[in-house]
């Protein structure tokens, strides 16, 4: 669901699959997880981004990530996420590559 708290827009998202991962090192969400973001204008070039995980089946206790997110130059392609395992070479390629450069 989402909706407008002010100038903020807020996604609140539930009732999952539990085949959701949160990054490219598999880090996941079960069925019970609950997710709130937050998108909030900062200024012409960058949106202020708040995401609060609360999923007790995997974490022990409510979680929150914030960043900034600016504009970028060029062209902005899209990355498809697919279910049923589609996109796991691609996965694993970005997690050993991450590896390699610990």
């Amino acid at each position: 669901m989402g909706y407008w708290a002010g100038d903020t827009l807020v996604v609140d998202t539930t009732n999952l699959n539990g085949k959701a991962w949160l990054n490219e090192v598999g880090e996941v969400l079960s069925y019970a997880a609950h997710v709130v973001e937050r998108f909030t204008p900062a200024g012409p070039d960058t949106i202020d981004y708040q995401a609060t995980v609360i999923d007790p089946v995997v974490y022990t206790r409510p979680w929150t990530i914030a960043f900034a997110i600016r504009r970028q130059k060029g062209m902005l392609y899209e990355a498809a996420c697919h279910e049923e395992d589609h996109d796991l070479p691609h996965l694993k390629a970005i997690k050993d590559a991450a590896a390699k450069k610990k």
